[in-house]
Protein backbone atom coordinates (compact mmCIF):
# COMPACT_ATOMS: atom_id res chain seq x y z
CA UNK A 1 0.00 0.00 0.00
CA UNK A 2 1.28 3.54 0.03
CA UNK A 3 0.11 4.76 2.92
CA UNK A 4 1.08 2.42 6.17
CA UNK A 5 -0.68 2.91 9.39
CA UNK A 6 1.50 4.32 12.20
CA UNK A 7 1.59 0.62 13.76
CA UNK A 8 3.11 -0.44 10.64
CA UNK A 9 5.76 2.68 10.77
CA UNK A 10 6.86 1.62 13.85
CA UNK A 11 7.40 -2.14 13.12
CA UNK A 12 9.25 -1.25 10.21
CA UNK A 13 11.59 1.16 12.31
CA UNK A 14 11.95 -1.83 14.72
CA UNK A 15 13.01 -3.96 12.33
CA UNK A 16 15.09 -1.71 10.82
CA UNK A 17 16.83 -1.16 14.44
CA UNK A 18 17.16 -4.89 15.01
CA UNK A 19 18.63 -5.40 11.77
CA UNK A 20 21.04 -3.05 12.60
CA UNK A 21 21.77 -4.00 16.05
CA UNK A 22 22.96 -7.34 14.09
CA UNK A 23 24.78 -6.13 11.77
CA UNK A 24 26.92 -3.90 14.68
CA UNK A 25 27.26 -7.48 16.13
CA UNK A 26 28.69 -9.51 13.06
CA UNK A 27 30.90 -6.18 13.08
CA UNK A 28 32.29 -5.96 16.64
CA UNK A 29 31.27 -9.64 18.50
CA UNK A 30 33.71 -8.86 21.32
CA UNK A 31 30.27 -6.02 22.63
CA UNK A 32 28.09 -7.90 24.20
CA UNK A 33 24.18 -6.73 23.04
CA UNK A 34 21.16 -8.05 24.48
CA UNK A 35 17.49 -7.11 23.67
CA UNK A 36 15.39 -6.13 26.65
CA UNK A 37 12.16 -4.66 25.08
CA UNK A 38 11.17 -2.18 22.15
CA UNK A 39 14.44 0.28 21.40
CA UNK A 40 16.24 -1.19 24.83
CA UNK A 41 18.75 -3.02 24.76
CA UNK A 42 21.69 -4.53 27.41
CA UNK A 43 25.24 -3.15 26.06
CA UNK A 44 28.50 -4.34 28.29
CA UNK A 45 25.99 -4.89 31.00
CA UNK A 46 24.13 -1.01 30.72
CA UNK A 47 20.59 -0.72 30.15
CA UNK A 48 20.63 2.01 27.46
CA UNK A 49 18.04 2.95 24.10
CA UNK A 50 18.92 2.78 20.88
CA UNK A 51 16.91 3.93 17.87
CA UNK A 52 18.15 3.53 14.22
CA UNK A 53 19.42 6.24 12.12
CA UNK A 54 17.37 4.94 9.29
CA UNK A 55 20.84 4.10 7.23
CA UNK A 56 21.65 1.08 9.21
CA UNK A 57 23.44 2.54 12.20
CA UNK A 58 22.31 1.92 15.80
CA UNK A 59 22.23 5.55 17.87
CA UNK A 60 22.28 5.36 21.49
CA UNK A 61 19.99 7.56 22.84
CA UNK A 62 20.51 9.66 26.33
CA UNK A 63 18.09 12.95 26.71
CA UNK A 64 18.38 14.88 23.83
CA UNK A 65 21.58 13.58 22.79
CA UNK A 66 22.01 10.68 20.65
CA UNK A 67 25.27 9.26 19.46
CA UNK A 68 26.36 6.33 17.38
CA UNK A 69 26.68 3.06 18.94
CA UNK A 70 30.32 2.31 17.89
CA UNK A 71 31.57 6.01 19.41
CA UNK A 72 29.86 5.03 22.48
CA UNK A 73 31.40 1.95 22.79
CA UNK A 74 34.62 3.27 22.31
CA UNK A 75 33.80 5.85 25.20
CA UNK A 76 34.07 9.01 22.15
CA UNK A 77 32.66 12.22 22.52
CA UNK A 78 32.78 12.23 18.63
CA UNK A 79 29.50 12.52 16.77
CA UNK A 80 27.28 13.23 19.88
CA UNK A 81 24.26 15.75 18.69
Amino acid sequence: PLFQSPCCLCEAMSDLLDASVQNFKLRRPEVQIAKCGSGIYEVQGRRIKLESNGWGQPLVVDGPLRQPLSDYIDGSGRHEA
